[in-house]
């Protein structure tokens, strides 16, 4: 048996701490774990640590942080992954797949062909979903989940070294196109929505100069679309 990975912000080295209460609950209530179980903690900024339970009771939990642990490493590029809304809960798997390939920032964007309405309590389930995939994937990192933002005000505040919007099947460059270039400090990944880009859109994108890829010569699903764009950018560039 694998030992439980918990999220504890500000885990310092040779300290007992409390944990958070919805990750205490789930040890002493899920995983049935009591004093001495041994478990790996992470602050959340990188830092991994194997980590003892020194008691655990309904009220809280409290573990012994020891010696630093390995963890997954992060990408050489820092991804902001910019998907646009969709509805029902397919975008809780975009998020999942973004946070286990490595983005340090998700951004929903609502787009012309947006039809899902934001509400405050989808960025909530977004950051549960975006904890567990951390815990999953075996990061130290949790990524920031942004509130649902229009995609014109994305574009015009964002600063990466590389802008990539995907446009499947019709971007003209494949986005095997690039992978001589050097890797960037940064990168923007816009993912379209279901009904695709408006031709509003693509006039913005283009007067911004960013650039087109498109992953194949195959229309690709909103969800499935950022699992794959973030494998073969990262398969490229961490080579």
């Amino acid at each position: 048996m694998s030992i439980p990975r918990v999220y504890l912000p500000g885990a310092q080295q040779g300290r007992v701490a409390t944990l958070p209460t919805e990750e205490g609950a789930h040890l002493t209530r899920v995983l049935r774990l009591g004093p001495a179980a041994p478990v790996q903690v992470f602050d959340g900024e990188g830092g991994s640590f194997a980590a003892t339970v020194v008691d655990a009771t309904r009220a809280a939990v409290r573990v012994h942080v020891g010696e630093v642990a390995p963890c997954a490493p992060e990408p050489p590029v820092r991804f902001v992954v910019a998907p646009a809304l969709i509805k029902g809960d397919g975008f809780d798997e975009v998020v999942r797949d973004a946070v286990m390939m490595g983005a340090v920032e998700v951004r929903p964007v609502v787009t012309a062909h947006t039809v899902v309405k934001p509400r405050v309590p989808m960025v909530d389930r977004w950051r549960r979903v975006a904890l567990a995939a951390v815990k999953q994937s075996g990061r130290a990192v949790l990524p920031f989940i942004d509130a649902p933002v229009a995609l014109d005000q994305l574009v015009d505040r964002d600063a990466a070294d590389a802008r990539l919007v995907f446009v499947e099947p019709a971007a003209p460059a494949p986005l095997t196109d690039i992978r001589d270039l050097p890797a960037p400090a940064s990168a923007l990944v816009l993912i379209g929505p279901e009904g695709g880009w408006s031709p509003e859109e693509i006039a913005l994108f283009g007067a911004k100069a960013m650039t087109f890829v498109r992953i194949g010569e195959r229309t690709i699903t909103s969800e499935r679309a950022t699992l794959a764009a973030l494998a073969v950018l990262a398969s490229m560039w961490e080579r």
